[in-house]
């Protein structure tokens, strides 16, 4: 189980890295140190590498939003993915994707191929189509497969969001496409998540639900609630379960947060309630931390309680180095040994950075008890384009998304080399796009929200002409209306769901969401 664990934590440090940690030569220099950010998103996990990458795909994708202008930006038209053959000693075709955008520079459309080394073409694999909302956010997804006999795509997967005026997703469905005599073609739904946010930003609330078909109703399974400190700092985050007969919530387990006088995570504490008695019992795991001066995590340590002998084991290690301009250099990992009781070095991770070249090398590698030496297992090698710059860049792709090439080799231990296994590669075209971001007016405001029956509207008393537009979670709208003197709208006979809005006062336009109850 351990090395299950071990494995999980490297393959996500390199996923982390390939989501566009660094991006090129400029921002290898000013990169930002690397904080522990917890995000209560990551419910199921509190280790320092999950909730480092949840926090920096939020930073790296709103660093990249462009300002509404019209310009040229690069684009990411197409990746190819190669691997070593390693009987004719040459790059062969595996994967590729390709990316279609529309004219504000949202990408509309995803297709994946696979190579066929027999007709030597590309052939479909698997299709995205998106739609996005007033924010540019992916409102809709829709996978499809390719069915080559038939040569046509057939969807099986579909997924709604919905997410508020901060780009925080509040709804998420996702449903299923059946066919045959009891769904003829028709789009079943499966699971739903809503969270709640506060004033500040903050996740209070999560709860997910499946669709009961033969009541037509959605059921509620479990939920998560959030409390923060006068900082907006999470202290504490309860889960549920919620019996299905009575809709009752029950207590599962509890998570609190414990930080240092400089506000870093110190500490975050577990324990569980027992559902026969009702009762919270002690602490049953831990994790701690250590940081810097800067905010930078270097070492994180995970407990569990030992009951019979009434004492902490520690479980998993990790240790993480700086250089000087706050880029990460070293993960060391540590490997618990259930019959000796103690931890030994497992795994490390070291980064190369190549400054002037815009180039980064990252090395995978496992320690061997019985020679007590690092063995070298894995290596990527990464070079950015110099013509892709942070300001220009709008879309990642899958895999190494922010970088021209990337190549991965394996280690041969017995020939004491480095094997070529797979290669990258990242196509850019540079385009006119227009880019119109919703602007958010001053003393502007629609409430209550939720909202029952009667939508009050209170915006600049100067205004001359207001129109309201109404839009379902599919992006269907229901009402366009003028504001009249009353400043308030009839909303009483739409169904109970989330909508969305906009608000177009003399000609500019605020958008958000609203729950209709």
């Amino acid at each position: 189980m351990k090395h299950k664990i071990t494995l999980v934590t490297v393959m996500i440090l390199f996923a982390l890295f390939a989501q566009g940690q660094i991006r090129n030569t400029e921002l290898l220099y000013k990169s930002d140190s690397l904080k522990i950010d917890f995000k209560p998103e990551s419910k199921d996990s509190d280790t320092f590498i999950v909730n480092y990458l949840n926090s920096k795909r939020k930073e790296t994708q709103q660093a990249s939003l462009l300002k509404s202008t019209d310009e040229k930006k690069q684009l990411l038209d197409s990746a190819i993915y190669y691997v070593w053959d390693t009987i004719e000693n040459n790059w062969r075709n595996r994967r590729k994707y390709n990316h279609i955008f529309d004219e504000q520079g949202n990408e509309i459309q995803k297709i994946s191929y696979y190579w066929d080394t027999v007709s030597k073409q590309w052939i479909n694999s698997t299709k995205y189509d998106y739609t996005h909302d007033v924010y540019g956010n992916v409102s809709q997804e829709i996978s499809s497969d390719w069915y080559l006999d038939e040569k046509q795509w057939v969807s099986y997967r579909k997924e709604e969001s919905v997410f508020d005026a901060n780009g925080n997703r509040i709804q998420y469905i996702q449903y299923a496409l059946y066919t045959g005599l009891i769904y003829p073609d028709e789009w079943i739904k499966q699971s739903k998540e809503q969270k709640t946010y506060d004033d500040n930003g903050n996740l209070t609330l999560e709860i997910s639900s499946y669709w009961d078909s033969s009541n037509e109703k959605w059921r509620p399974i479990s939920s998560y609630e959030f409390i923060y400190n006068e900082d907006n700092k999470l202290i504490e985050r309860l889960s549920f379960h919620i019996v299905d007969s009575t809709n009752e919530k029950k207590y599962n387990s509890k998570k609190t947060y414990e930080y240092d006088e400089n506000g870093n995570i110190k500490l975050v504490a577990g324990s569980y309630c027992d559902q026969v008695t009702g009762q919270w019992s002690s602490l049953t795991s831990k994790y701690e931390y250590l940081c810097d001066i800067n905010g930078n995590v270097l070492h994180e340590i995970y407990y569990n309680w030992d009951d019979t002998n009434k004492e902490w084991i520690e479980q998993r290690k990790e240790e993480f180095s700086f250089n000087a301009n706050g880029n990460l250099t070293h993960y060391i990992s540590y490997e618990f040994d259930f019959e000796k009781f103690q931890n030994y070095l497992d795994s490390k991770i070291e980064w190369l950075y190549d400054l002037e070249n815009g180039t980064i090398m990252m090395i995978y590698m496992r320690f061997d008890r019985e020679t007590e030496q690092w063995i070298n297992r894995r290596k990527y090698e990464l070079t950015v384009d110099p013509l892709v710059s942070l300001e220009n860049m709008l879309m990642y792709g899958i895999y190494f998304p922010d970088f021209q090439t990337s190549q991965e080799s394996n280690w041969n231990e017995d020939k004491k080399v480095w094997e070529n296994y797979e290669k990258t590669i990242n196509y850019y075209s540079e385009r006119e796009i227009t880019l119109s971001n919703s602007v958010k007016l001053e003393n502007t405001k629609l409430y209550p929200n939720p909202v029952r029956d009667i939508l009050y509207f209170n915006f600049p008393q100067n205004s001359s002409q207001t129109t309201f537009e109404l839009y379902d979670v599919k992006g269907c709208k229901i009402i366009n209306e003028k504001i009249g003197t009353d400043k308030s709208i009839n909303l009483e006979g739409l169904n109970n769901d989330i909508y969305i809005y906009n608000l177009i006062i003399d000609g500019e336009t605020q958008s958000g969401t609203f729950i209709k109850e």
